[in-house]
C-alpha cells in the first residue's frame, strides 16, 4: 500500500483511481490493487499482485498496459500475460 500510494503521489490523486485486482497467473489466483492512470490523454493500468509464499516473505509482480483507445487491453499485454501465465513456475518451499 505505501508503494502504491507513492506511485498514485507522482500521477497526481486526480489523475488515478485504485481498486483491488484479482489475476490468475499460472496455477495461482494473484491478489492486489490496480492503479488506473489518466495522464496527458493516456490511459494505462498498473497492476501490483501479491504472491504468497509459504516462507512468510513478500514477493510482488507488476504489469503495465498503456490501454487502447477504447479501454481495453492492448495485445501486447494480453500475449504477454498469456505467456507469463503459461509459463511461470512456483517453487514450493
Amino acid at each position: 500500500d505505501d508503494f502504491l500510494t507513492g506511485m498514485v503521489s507522482q500521477f497526481g490523486e486526480k489523475n488515478c483511481r485504485v481498486e483491488k485486482q484479482q489475476m490468475t497467473i499460472g496455477s495461482k489466483r494473484l491478489a492486489g490493487k490496480r492503479i488506473h492512470v489518466a495522464l496527458a490523454g493516456q490511459n494505462l493500468t498498473i497492476d501490483f499482485l501479491e504472491i504468497n509464499m509459504k516462507d512468510d516473505k513478500s514477493r510482488f509482480i507488476a504489469f503495465q498496459d498503456t490501454k487502447n483507445e477504447d479501454g481495453s487491453s492492448t495485445e501486447e499485454s494480453v500475449t504477454t500475460l498469456k505467456m507469463i501465465s503459461q509459463t511461470i513456475q512456483y517453487k514450493k518451499r
